[in-house]
This record gives C-alpha cells, structure tokens and sequence, in this order.
C-alpha cells in the first residue's frame, strides 16, 4: 500500500469520527525553487543581534528598505527570527543564497522566502485542524499526529532513557515534531535517538507509534512500562503529566537539565527560536520537589539562572485530588496549575509608576 492510498484511508475514516478533521497540502521541493520576492524570513538569530547588526549583514547584497526582528511583547526579548526587505528580487535571491546557513555573531542562519512556508521533500501529509502554531505553520502536534499514522517505531530500553533506530524517513519525522535527541553514529542508512522516558512513554502510550523492547527482548506493555519507569524517576507520574500539557498545547518540549530545571518548552521549532520557558515541576505527593523553592534564595537563585538564559521561569504544580499513581489512567484526574515568575526589576517598576501619575496629572 503506498502512502498517499493510506492517507487517503485515514482521511476517510476520520470523517466518521468527530476527532480530528484532516486537510491535505504539499510542501514545496527543495529541488523546485520557491517563488523569489524581495522579502526574506531569516531564523536562528542570536540574542545578541538587533535590526542594526542584522541591516549591515545583508546591505552588501543590496539595497534593504527595511529590517524587523519579532520580539516577544511579554519579555521583551528576540524571539530568534525576523525579516529581511530588499528593493530588488535579484538582491534578494543573491542574500539568500550567499547567506543560508552562514554564521551571525555565532548561530547558523536559515533563510528562505517569507512566502515558503514548509521546507522539505515534497510529500502529501495530513494537516490535522488545531494543529498548526500561532503563525499558521504545521506545529509540533501536527508532526507528532502524523508520527501516529504513518510510522511504527521500536525502541531500546537502556536505563533512564530509551534508545531508537529510525531510517531516514522516520528520522525526518522525529527531527520535526521534535522528539528524542540523535546520537551521532557511523552508520549511514540508519540513525539512532535517545528519548526520554517521558517522551518514550508519550510516544508508546498516547500516540501509539512506538513499540518498547525490554532487557528480556520482549515488547513490554504500557502497564509494564509504567511500573519499571515510576521505579526508575521517583516523580515520573508527575513529569509525564506536566509534559503531556505542555505537548497538547502545541509546544515543544526538551530536557532542561542543563539549566537547572525539569524541562524546557518552545514555542515553535529548536532550529528557528530560542527556548521560551524554563520549566519546573512541583508536586503535591513529592515534598522533596518543592524543595527546591521553599526558600527565597532558592526562588532567587532559580530566577536568575532562567532570566540569564533568556528564559521566563514556568512552574507547574502538579495535584493528584487524592488519585493514586498506580497506572497512566489515575493521571485523568490530575490537575496542573501553571505560574510564571519573572524576576522584579525596580528601575521599571518605577518608569512604570512615573509613567502613571503623569497621566493622571
């Protein structure tokens, strides 16, 4: 059966399910040029670029008539990409072509056309409805849905972690939904990746793309997993449902290890933005987890770590309403409160309040 027949088939069934409603487009080829037009999308910038260092990148390729960077309007901050506005097509096409892929103060630049929306081989996939970001392009949920229909992965359980091969088109599609971290190897038709037992259990358990192998050799059920990986993290029940919300609303969401926290989350794909959220998780059952900001210093300490990073600190407050933890089941009743902290800064504070009675004056 090929893939644009099975897809065809799920679409069909889908429509007697009020779920999720299927739309189908294209991406365009990466060997077909996109249409040319004076306006580049240009990501991966540095935190430490503004509009005048970005401006004196590309005004050696022509006249730019304007330069805009996206920031996010709560922080302040870059949110990793922008535009690039040329007078002329052929200037253009010349920056995109000389620039894509080059170094800006540090981090790889990807350009493409502002009217290229997906990059990629060219290939029929279903666009499920709701799934797309705030800018209309297919998001982490879509990628990850369509992990479910087409692909059925199988996995290593090693330790803490859980180890995949995948061919390269399962490889394209967990490079964008964004799942797993590769593990470079010498071999050139297969890859391997090295999940989390978080997104291991997601994968095997709500999308059901993943088969788990256990040191015996046998495909372990859901409930066998979820007991070996409760006894592997003492605060899994609590993780997995932080970073099953997180993963519903569209985000994407990586270990945070690194900064000190549970998890970092995104808003839109690793390779264009910056992380938005450093993540922790607190639990009602787990007294040793909010340990971690019982104190002020602890809170303060946490703050400017995330805030270094350019990072606003979310913490989720995981509630079992008396519910056990004894299967994936119990966590229906969970409930997660969510709470952003930013750190206070007096000099606003005060522009703030001088702004305020001045108006009222």
């Amino acid at each position: 059966m090929n893939r644009l027949t099975m897809f065809v088939r799920t679409a069909l069934a889908a429509s007697h399910n009020p779920m999720p409603v299927f739309r189908f487009y294209c991406s365009p080829s990466s060997s077909v040029p996109a249409p040319a037009n004076n306006k580049l999308f240009v990501a991966g910038l540095s935190w430490s670029v503004d509009e005048r260092s970005l401006l004196d990148a590309f005004s050696n390729f022509g006249e730019v008539t304007e330069v805009r960077i996206m920031y996010d309007k709560a922080t302040g901050r870059s949110r990793g990409f922008g535009f690039v506005y040329f007078a002329k097509d052929d200037d253009a096409q010349n920056a995109k072509d000389a620039m894509d892929g080059k170094a800006l103060l540090g981090r790889p630049l990807r350009i493409s056309f502002a009217l290229e929306k997906v990059r990629g081989a060219p290939i029929v996939v279903p666009c499920i409805r709701g799934s797309e970001d705030a800018d209309g392009f297919p998001g982490a949920k879509h990628w990850a849905l369509l992990l479910h229909v087409i692909c059925c992965l199988n996995g290593l359980i090693s330790g803490c972690s859980v180890l995949l091969e995948a061919d390269p088109e399962q490889s394209e599609l967990l490079n964008r939904a964004c799942f797993g971290r590769l593990v470079i190897t010498s071999e050139k038709d297969k890859q391997w990746y090295e999940l989390g037992l978080e997104e291991a259990f997601y994968l095997s358990n709500a999308l059901r793309c993943l088969n788990i192998v256990g040191n015996d050799g046998t495909v372990k059920s859901n409930a066998e997993l979820w007991d070996y990986m409760s006894s592997r993290i003492e605060m899994f029940p609590e993780l997995y449902k932080a970073y099953c919300h997180l993963r519903m609303k569209n985000w994407v969401v990586r270990s945070g290890s690194q900064y000190g926290v549970d998890y970092v989350a995104y808003h839109h794909h690793p390779a264009l933005v910056h992380s938005e959220y450093a993540v922790l998780v607190l639990s009602e059952r787990n007294a040793n987890s909010n340990a971690r900001l019982r104190l002020w210093s602890d809170m303060y300490c946490t703050i400017r770590l995330a805030g270094g990073v350019a990072k606003t600190l979310l913490v989720l407050h995981v509630q079992g309403n008396g519910s056990g933890t004894d299967c994936a089941a119990c966590l229906k009743n969970f409930e997660i409160e969510e709470r952003t902290i930013r750190r206070w800064i007096p000099e606003q504070s005060r522009e703030e309040k001088g702004v305020k009675s001045h108006s009222r004056t």
